[in-house]
């Protein structure tokens, strides 16, 4: 059907009218995509009537009826050459072109163009392409049918008579000289209802949307080679050809276009047609067969299916037979034990997805399996940009991993610390066993000489009597204290003092002894006669090859200040006393099982001698008697020698 008689599109052009065209390859673009109503912004032609640029995909709505909208859409140069179709389904007409000059190189594929022709008058056209490919100017000046009959003359060059409208010639008609000339034409459109009020009486084709009432008109097939093909038709209907095929309606390959059946009809049997995942997959497929499936488990991942597409459907009601679908059920693997960790209710297949059992534990790793990162060794540390987590080594992972768990339930945080009840630096939050401060006595303050020690001094044996230079260092590791948990001021040293001097010698009627003197944590009241004795048996029993006698015990306040002592027979017996008590209470866990008592300082063991009618407590032979306190004392002790006679002594 030709647009261009209808004056709509006068054969458009591919580019906009401009003063010259645009380089190759003609394409128009305003910088927008899709602007307005076209996805494509490249203008091929002008519409004469609405006085618009046509663009490549312009499509222009003529009319809707029986619920068929009929629209038009532009040719361009590229555009096939429908004429010669038409004629091949014998559906064209006939025309005569009228050839008025050729078009210049500065006008374009359908401008308008005019000429004085023959001297006998100006006639106007359209520039068109011809089928040499050159730019003509020319018009349309008659219309016939296909076989050359109901001739129409649209103008009349010949006799000097031009119309007031024209009409473009065909596109590509041979038309490049002077004079009028025989062309073939597509079918013109229009309606052919002669009382419409848009009524055409070129129309070769009834379009019932062109009509302003629209409505059918001589409906039938147009096409002769159909079975059905009606001569008198003007109006295009349903065409039936010679076609062989399956014409049951409820065959699953009927053709509704069939003419003649052919036997190939296929009843329709409907049922569940979804084949297994593989199936007519070639086996040299790369990761043919390669399934897998997840299972929850730690360090398990991904486990892949046994090999055998069986094992893999994709409807578990798979039917061979059938051949329209209809029903499928759809394999759902996964665990179908509803106590299991695992569990899917919508699982209907548990070809290879093993059910979990649920197992509450811990299911935090201990710090061994943390990652490097967490390492204490190396913490406050940057490693490749990173900064480790842990700052100190009391606190970590779990205690309590338990690696077969798989619900995750009352993990136990590691928290190294004194485990134990009866320490000074007990942790009741601790759940690792670290280090504990035992409660013993000493001297805390960071002043003393002595400071973290359970003890005075520290004894430096020199035989049987004690050096008056003792070993002061304090009783730390890195700052830290290692001995005393509890502070006890009159435990202090503070500074060095002169010794007395020793006497020259011992007298030979000197009464020699053994003392040991150290901190317990009973009261003073708990050391009963019977307490006393029983001290006094456990001291002798750890020198009882010196068959000591005579054993004393005085307690005074002050965590329980005791001193016992115990009498030998020569100096050779004492000297190995003191050896033997050293040795024996050299710690508090020692001395507390020799003693009998808990024992809160190291027990200081020295050599002492009296004399027989000495009513005192014996001289400390090598004792550190601190300054002024320890000539008052020299001077006290003999004042007693010589006012009193009567000995003040504690026996056991």
């Amino acid at each position: 059907m030709s647009d261009a008689l209808e004056n709509l599109f006068q054969l458009p052009y591919p580019f906009p009218r401009e003063a010259s065209p645009p380089a190759a390859p003609y394409s128009y673009s305003n910088g927008f995509y899709a602007l307005g109503k076209h996805p494509s912004e490249v203008v091929i032609g002008w519409d004469w009537k609405t006085q618009t640029n046509v663009n490549v995909d312009t499509m222009i709505e003529i009319g809707t009826y029986a619920n068929v909208t009929m629209v038009k859409t532009p040719q361009h140069t590229e555009s096939t050459d429908y004429v010669s179709r038409a004629i091949t389904a014998h559906q064209y007409g006939k025309g005569k072109c009228f050839w008025i000059r050729h078009c210049t190189s500065s006008e374009k594929l359908g401008d308008r163009c005019s000429a004085t022709v023959d001297a006998t008058g100006t006639f106007s056209g359209f520039c068109f392409r011809s089928s040499t490919g050159s730019l003509e100017c020319g018009s349309l000046s008659e219309v016939r049918d296909k076989y050359g009959t109901n001739q129409l003359f649209l103008d009349q060059p010949s006799a000097g008579r031009h119309s007031n409208t024209q009409y473009a010639c065909p596109h590509k008609a041979p038309v490049v000289t002077n004079g009028e000339h025989d062309v073939n034409r597509l079918l013109i459109a229009g309606c052919m209802v002669s009382s419409d009020g848009n009524y055409s009486a070129m129309a070769d084709v009834h379009v019932p949307q062109l009509c302003a009432t629209p409505q059918d008109y001589k409906k039938g097939c147009l096409f002769p080679r159909a079975t059905n093909y009606d001569i008198s038709a003007v109006q295009s209907d349903v065409c039936y050809y010679n076609v062989r095929g399956c014409t049951n309606s409820l065959a699953v390959n009927y053709n509704v276009e069939a003419y003649e059946d052919d036997a190939s009809c296929i009843i329709a049997a409907k049922g569940c047609t979804l084949r297994s995942q593989y199936f007519g997959v070639a086996t040299d497929t790369p990761s043919y067969d390669s399934s897998f499936v997840g299972v929850p488990l730690r360090s398990v991942g991904q486990v892949p299916y046994p090999s055998g597409a069986t094992q893999l459907s994709t409807a578990l009601n798979y039917d061979a037979g059938a051949n329209v679908l209809e029903g499928c059920i759809l394999t759902v693997e996964g665990c179908m034990e509803s106590t299991a960790l695992n569990y899917d209710s919508y699982a209907n297949v548990n070809t290879n997805t093993w059910c979990i059992p649920i197992k509450r534990g811990c299911m935090m790793p201990p710090t061994g399996y943390a990652a490097v990162g967490y390492d204490p060794a190396v913490s406050n540390t940057i490693v490749n940009g990173a900064t480790f987590a842990r700052v100190h080594t009391r606190d970590g992972l779990a205690v309590n991993f338990d690696p077969t768990a798989t619900v995750d339930s009352g993990c136990i945080t590691e928290r190294e610390g004194c485990m134990d009840s009866n320490a000074r630096n007990y942790d009741p939050s601790a759940t690792k066993a670290g280090t504990c401060w035992p409660a013993v006595t000493g001297c805390l303050h960071p002043g003393a000489l002595n400071f973290g020690c359970a003890s005075k001094f520290k004894n430096v044996s020199v035989g049987p009597f004690e050096s008056f230079i003792k070993n002061f260092a304090p009783c730390t590791v890195n700052g830290i204290v290692t001995e005393a948990s509890s502070h006890v001021s009159s435990q202090c040293v503070w500074q060095f003092a002169p010794p007395p001097p020793p006497p020259s010698s011992v007298p030979g009627n000197a009464i020699l002894r053994i003392q040991a003197s150290f901190s317990a944590s009973e009261n003073v009241e708990d050391f009963t006669a019977a307490a006393q004795a029983a001290l006094c048996a456990n001291y002798n029993g750890a020198i009882v090859s010196l068959n000591p006698t005579g054993c004393r015990v005085r307690v005074t306040a002050g965590s329980s200040e005791v001193t016992v002592d115990t009498r030998v027979g020569s100096s050779s017996d004492q000297e190995a006393g003191v050896s033997s008590l050293r040795s024996s209470l050299a710690s508090l866990d020692s001395s507390s099982s020799v003693l009998g008592v808990n024992v809160l300082t190291t027990p200081e063991v020295t050599a002492t001698f009296e004399l027989p009618e000495d009513e005192a407590w014996p001289i400390i032979v090598g004792a550190t008697i601190g300054g002024v306190f320890g000539l008052l004392l020299i001077v006290l002790l003999i004042c007693y020698m010589k006012k009193r006679r009567q000995r003040l002594k504690v026996e056991a």
